[in-house]
């Protein structure tokens, strides 16, 4: 199923960015245009092979169109077959699908209380992919110590998710370990030329996090999720 969502994700951003540019007018926003277009109705929509006949926020038939061989879902009637919220922010012609700005907390965006070998860059890159919310620690190969960063999170989360792995195709075995109140929690074993590892851990209300690099040189953790 997540595999599902997050092809469904990328598919309707698509849709509604043609949708939005071509189909709307919003006064006071130069860059929006108003475009007379023909399209075709009468497509049939499945899910898991069962139909579903899309509905919009009044309850009202939204069928899907085709405009120039391309299929336009409509967006709204169908999120609620993948558990992800739609909404629409006026002032920026934004929509956002699954969470807004604001919604999550990112570790890289708390203040830790302590440190060694911490950056925090504006992106990286692991794996081909970038990643803004990010952090960086640092070459304990190279230090000979252990590089780590502590947070207070004062029992106000459940769980933490995090994407980790090598920053150089080069970089040999890692370890990391997250403690949890002076507690090891999660033990993430990372082989010289493993991919990038998704983590998802269990806080239990937990005060304070640590989390380690015990061996391996630079580590970096991308879109780190306290909820």
């Amino acid at each position: 199923m997540k595999e599902k969502k997050s092809m469904f994700k990328g598919y309707v951003l698509g849709i509604l960015t043609a949708l939005l540019v071509s189909m709307m007018v919003v006064p006071g926003f130069a860059a929006t245009v108003a475009k007379t277009i023909t399209v075709y109705t009468g497509v049939t929509l499945y899910y898991d092979g069962v139909k579903v006949e899309p509905k919009d926020a009044n309850g009202k038939t939204a069928e899907p169109l085709l405009y120039n061989g391309t299929t336009y879902l409509p967006v709204r009637a169908v999120s609620g077959l993948f558990g992800e919220d739609i909404n629409w922010d006026g002032k920026t012609q934004s929509v956002y699908i699954g969470d807004m700005p604001g919604k999550k907390t990112y570790l890289a965006d708390l203040t830790p209380y302590e440190s060694r070998g911490l950056s925090l860059p504006d992106t990286l890159t692991m794996d081909g992919k970038t990643y803004v919310n990010c952090f960086i620690l640092g070459d304990a190969a190279l230090t000979g110590s252990k590089e780590y960063v502590s947070w207070n999170l004062n029992g106000a989360y459940d769980t933490l998710e995090f994407d980790v792995g090598h920053l150089f195709a080069n970089a040999t075995a890692k370890q990391v370990i997250a403690y949890l109140d002076g507690q090891p929690a999660e033990i993430i074993d990372i082989g010289a030329g493993d991919k990038v590892k998704h983590v998802k851990m269990d806080l239990d209300g937990a005060l304070r996090l640590k989390i380690q690099v015990e061996k391996g040189s630079y580590t970096g953790f991308g879109n780190a999720v306290l909820q």
